[in-house]
C-alpha cells in the first residue's frame, strides 16, 4: 500500500488550503489584518444606531460618536434621523446646551418651528445668558414672525457681549430679521458693519448681494465694495460682488476685469467664471467668452448646461463645427436641454441640412413649447424644404408665443411677401401694431401697397417714415430690396438721408 503523501493546494475565498490525501489536514492563511477606514466606522456607527431604535442593541454611544451621527445624517438629508439621533443624545446627555441648539438648527431646517421655539427655551433655561442660545433664539423668533421680539433679543446679546468677534453674528442675524421686515436699506447697513468687522466670511458676503439687489443700492455697493478689496485685495467673493455691482450700473468692461479676478484668486470659484463668461456673452464679447468657458470646461470637467453655453459662444464666432461638438455632447449627457436641442437644429440649419433641423426642433419644442425663437426657427426650416403651409403655421405660432417680438412678425410678413402673398402680409404687419411698435412695421407695409399697386399710398408711407426715422429704411435691404431702387424712393432717401 502507498502510503506516500500526495499535496495539492487550491485557494478558496481569498485563504489557501493545503489537503494532503493521506492525512485530513486543512492549513488556513491567516487573513490580511486591515484597520477600518472613517467611513466603515460611520458606517458601523449608524448600522448600531439603527438597531438601537429598532431596540435590538443596547450600547450607549459617546458624544463623539453622537455627533458623528447626527453629521452623518445631515449629510445624506435624512433630518428626520438626525433629529431622532439629537434625540438619543438628549437622553443621554440632559444638560448638554450645544445639543439643544443642534436640535434646533435642524428642526429650523425641517421647517417645524414651533417645536424649535420650544426647545430653544429648554436650553435658555439651562444657560440664559449663553451667546449662542440668545442668539439661536433671535434666529427662531425671526422664521416665527416675532420681528421685533427678536431684534430685542438681539440688542440684548449686543449689550451682553459686546466683544468684536460676536459682532458679525448679531449683524447677520439682524439683517435677516430686516429682510423678514422688507427694510433693504437697513438690511444692507447691517450686512456693511457685519463684513467691516469679518471681511473674509462668505456667508455674509452671499447675504450683502441679495441685500444689493432688495435695495438697488448698487452704486453704494461698488464704493463698498472697493473699500474691502483695498483692505483684503485677494477676497474672491468681494470681487464677485463688486462685478455684479459694475455689470447693474453699466460698466460692463469693470465687471468682466472684477468677475476674472474672482477666479484668478480662488481657481475652484465656478460661479465667477460662469457669471463672467455669461457677461461677455451679453457685452457680445464672444471670443473672452469662449475662454473663460473653455477654462471652466477644463477644470470641473462637462455638465449639459456649461457645453450649451459653450456651443451658443462657438456659434455666434460662425464656428459651426466646434459648436457642433459640444451641443452634441450637451445633448447626449441631457436630452431634455431645450436650448442644446434647439442650438443643435441651427447647427444643422447652417449646414442647409434641414430634415434634421426639423427633427430636433419638433423635440425642442416637445420639451418646451413656449419659446417664440424655437417655432420661427422651424417655420424658416419648413420655408427651405418648401413645406409652405407648414412654414406659415409655424411663424403663427411664433408671432402668438411671443407677440411683443417685433422680428417675428417682419420674418412672416416676409415669408409671404417673397410668397407674393402681398395682401396677407400687410394683413400680418398691421395685426403686429396691436402688440408691438417700431418704424420698420411701417417701411414694410409701404413695401407691401407698392406692390399692390397702391403706389402713392405705399410712397406716402415711406416718405412719412422717412421723415420719423430715416436710418430704419435699412429694413428694406432683407424685406424687400428692389424697392429701394425705385426713383421716387431713391429721391427720398436722398433728400432725408443726404439732406439734398
Amino acid at each position: 500500500m502507498d502510503l506516500s503523501v500526495k499535496n495539492e493546494s487550491f485557494v478558496t475565498e481569498n485563504i489557501t488550503f493545503t489537503v494532503a490525501y493521506s492525512q485530513t489536514v486543512i492549513i488556513p492563511k491567516p487573513p490580511m489584518q486591515r484597520k477600518p477606514t472613517t467611513n466603515q466606522k460611520i458606517y458601523r456607527l449608524v448600522s448600531e444606531f439603527e438597531e438601537k431604535v429598532e431596540g435590538h442593541f443596547f450600547h450607549t454611544f459617546d458624544d463623539h460618536q453622537l455627533l458623528d451621527i447626527i453629521s452623518f445624517y445631515e449629510k445624506e438629508k435624512l433630518i428626520h434621523k438626525a433629529i431622532e439621533a439629537v434625540d438619543l443624545a438628549l437622553s443621554q446627555y440632559k444638560y448638554r446646551v450645544d445639543f439643544y441648539l443642534l436640535k434646533v438648527r435642524l428642526l429650523l431646517k425641517d421647517n417645524e418651528y414651533i417645536e424649535a421655539y420650544a426647545t430653544i427655551q429648554k436650553a435658555e433655561s439651562f444657560s440664559p445668558f449663553e451667546f449662542d442660545v440668545l442668539l439661536m433664539k433671535a434666529k427662531t423668533l425671526n422664521v416665527l414672525g416675532h420681528l421685533t421680539e427678536a431684534l430685542d433679543v438681539l440688542d440684548l446679546l449686543q449689550s451682553s457681549h459686546p466683544a468684536r468677534s460676536n459682532h458679525a453674528d448679531i449683524c447677520l442675524a439682524q439683517a435677516m430679521i430686516y429682510e423678514n421686515m422688507k427694510d433693504y436699506d437697513s438690511m444692507f447697513d447691517g450686512l456693511k458693519d457685519a463684513l467691516l468687522a469679518s471681511p473674509l466670511r462668505r456667508d455674509l458676503l452671499e447675504k450683502m448681494w441679495m441685500a444689493v439687489e432688495f435695495s438697488k443700492r448698487y452704486e453704494d455697493s461698488v464704493k463698498f465694495h472697493l473699500s474691502l478689496i483695498d483692505s483684503e485685495p485677494y477676497n474672491a467673493y468681494a470681487w464677485y460682488n463688486l462685478g455684479h455691482a459694475y455689470s447693474c450700473v453699466n460698466e460692463y468692461e469693470k465687471a468682466i476685469e472684477a468677475l476674472e479676478y474672482s477666479f484668478l484668486i480662488v481657481p475652484d470659484f465656478q460661479m465667477g467664471y460662469r457669471d463672467c463668461a455669461e457677461l461677455c456673452m451679453l457685452t457680445c464679447n464672444f471670443t473672452k467668452a469662449r475662454e473663460v468657458f473653455e477654462e471652466e470646461l477644463h477644470r470641473f470637467g462637462p455638465d449639459s448646461d456649461l457645453l450649451c453655453d459653450l456651443g451658443a459662444c462657438y456659434l455666434e464666432l460662425k464656428q459651426t463645427q466646434k459648436a457642433f461638438h459640444r451641443l452634441a455632447k450637451s445633448h447626449t449627457l441631457n436630452p431634455y436641454n431645450d436650448e442644446a436641442t434647439y442650438l443643435l437644429a441651427v447647427c444643422h440649419a447652417r449646414k442647409k441640412q434641414w430634415k434634421e433641423a426639423v427633427e430636433l426642433l419638433h423635440e425642442a419644442i416637445k420639451i418646451e413649447d413656449r419659446r417664440e425663437e424655437y417655432y420661427a426657427q422651424l417655420a424658416a426650416a419648413y420655408h427651405q424644404l418648401r413645406e409652405m403651409t407648414k412654414a406659415d403655421f409655424y411663424y403663427r405660432k411664433a408671432t402668438e408665443t411671443g407677440p411683443e417680438q417685433l422680428n417675428l412678425w417682419i420674418e412672416h410678413a416676409q415669408f409671404l411677401f417673397e410668397e407674393r402673398e402681398y395682401e396677407e402680409a400687410l394683413r400680418v404687419l398691421e395685426e403686429a401694431e396691436y402688440h408691438t411698435v417700431g418704424i420698420e412695421l411701417n417701411y414694410c407695409k409701404g413695401a407691401c401697397l407698392l406692390q399692390m399697386g397702391q403706389e402713392q399710398e405705399g410712397l406716402n408711407i415711406i416718405e412719412s417714415s422717412l421723415n420719423e426715422s430715416p436710418e430704419q429704411i435699412s429694413i428694406l435691404d432683407s424685406f424687400a430690396p428692389h424697392i429701394k431702387d425705385s426713383p421716387m424712393v431713391i429721391s427720398m432717401m436722398e433728400y432725408f438721408l443726404l439732406g439734398q
